[in-house]
């Protein structure tokens, strides 16, 4: 999942997340499509923090990422 656009002091922004990233992970479960995403992320989100594998200009990345609130607008592209 391509993250376009990430919006000021989302989760994403907060976390280090950058425009082009590529989701491709959450808690090491591949992640299908945007919808598919989405609910991975809702799941993650009734934990303390969740763990996101990304791609970045080539490069695989794990990330810890903390839910002190969830994102309202979804930066994926669809």
């Amino acid at each position: 999942v391509l993250l376009q656009t990430i919006s000021k002091e989302s989760i994403f922004d907060k976390n280090g997340f950058q425009e082009k990233d590529v989701i491709l992970e959450v808690h090491g479960e591949k992640v299908e499509n945007a919808d598919h995403f989405r609910k991975l992320v809702r799941l993650a989100g009734v934990r303390e923090f969740g763990v996101f594998t990304i791609a970045r200009k080539g490069k695989i990345i794990k990330k810890m990422v903390y839910f002190d609130d969830l994102f309202t607008k979804s930066p994926v592209k669809k």
